[in-house]
């Protein structure tokens, strides 16, 4: 079961209105790239753990998520989820934690405004400003329903 959960918002992407492509294609700026492997960098000194991390499959998400496996050598953990796709709500993080209920350490990589309404709603009701490669630890309690205690909420701004 899980009982710990990391949830990361994709890190900072170029501007949508300067983008000329399909805005699922927009990848992650330098600055961007540099700021989630900072965050990576960090999550690994402090000791955290994954069994699996799985992201959206929209290319901002896809390279944070990247960058994070990298950093953990766990490129055979990482995988693609639509339900992490602009949309995701707390009914599509329920189906997700009993698919991988073998895991004890989660990471997903998404898109706001749905992880703030997400961990709003496992934490009892909260207002979260996610920054852009902002990751948060909720530890998860055995209940009816998905249910935790937001531990840390870690962003690149606070590293520099």
């Amino acid at each position: 079961m899980v009982s710990r959960l990391y949830v990361m918002r994709h890190g900072p992407a170029g501007h949508h209105g300067e983008w000329r492509g399909e805005d699922g294609l927009r990848p992650l700026t330098d600055k961007g790239r540099d700021a989630v492997d900072t965050v990576a960098v960090q999550l690994v000194r402090i000791g955290v753990q994954l069994d699996a991390i799985v992201t959206s499959p929209l290319v901002r998400a896809y390279e944070t998520a990247d960058i994070v496996a990298a950093r953990f050598h766990a490129d055979d953990r990482l995988a693609v989820d639509d339900r992490l796709s602009p949309g995701f709500d707390y009914q599509d993080l329920e189906s997700m934690l009993d698919e991988y209920a073998d895991a004890t350490a989660l990471m997903i990589v998404g898109h706001e405004p749905d992880l703030s309404g997400v961990v709003a709603a496992l934490i009892g009701g909260a207002r979260i400003d996610y920054k852009k490669g902002a990751v948060a630890r909720i530890d998860l309690v055995v209940a009816e329903r998905p249910a935790g205690s937001l531990v840390w909420l870690l962003t690149p701004g606070s590293l520099a």
